[in-house]
């Protein structure tokens, strides 16, 4: 099986477990929302669906954002002043302008306000992508593809630590 054969198989595998269990497990009422605002940020027609679908069954968030540019996703966050969005999901590599390049074009716009809790969200294995979202201070985890429910539960728990 191809690379991209085997992750399109984990993928859509990874998605109907999470359905499963999403649909056997307690579900949150709409009161109890921990995030009222998350963005996802990735060029991935797939991981886009994927995850709209498991973060709208977890039923842990009020909205869900989806750019496939970062730089559209900046565009949204300067029509609104960088305000309104709890968690960006943030992909490292993307066409026009990765991760990283949206990290700095974001923190220079904003400065010290700029306070949303960013995760990475990448397949990236490579040490020194890691080892650079750490500089970013924003940057608060940096977990590997695909997005799992136990994923969502350790951004909420990052979230009510602050």
């Amino acid at each position: 099986m191809h690379q991209t054969e085997a992750r399109r198989y984990d993928v859509w595998s990874c998605l109907r477990l999470q359905l499963t269990q999403t649909q056997s497990g307690a579900k949150l009422n709409q009161a109890s929302r921990p995030i009222s605002k998350l963005m996802i940020v990735d060029d991935n027609d797939v991981d886009q669906l994927v995850y709209r679908r498991m973060i709208e069954q977890s039923e842990r968030v009020d909205e869900i954002l989806s750019f496939h540019y970062a730089s559209d996703a900046l565009d949204y966050l300067k029509a609104h002043n960088g305000e309104g969005v709890d968690v960006i999901l943030l992909d490292i590599n993307m066409p026009r302008m990765n991760g990283f390049e949206f990290l700095d074009a974001a923190t220079e716009l904003f400065g010290n306000d700029f306070t949303i809790v960013i995760v990475m969200l990448t397949s990236s294995i490579n040490p020194k992508d890691s080892k650079r979202a750490r500089t970013y201070p924003v940057v608060r985890d940096y977990l590997g593809k695909p997005l799992t429910d136990d994923h969502l539960e350790r951004i909420v728990e990052l979230l009510q630590s602050l």
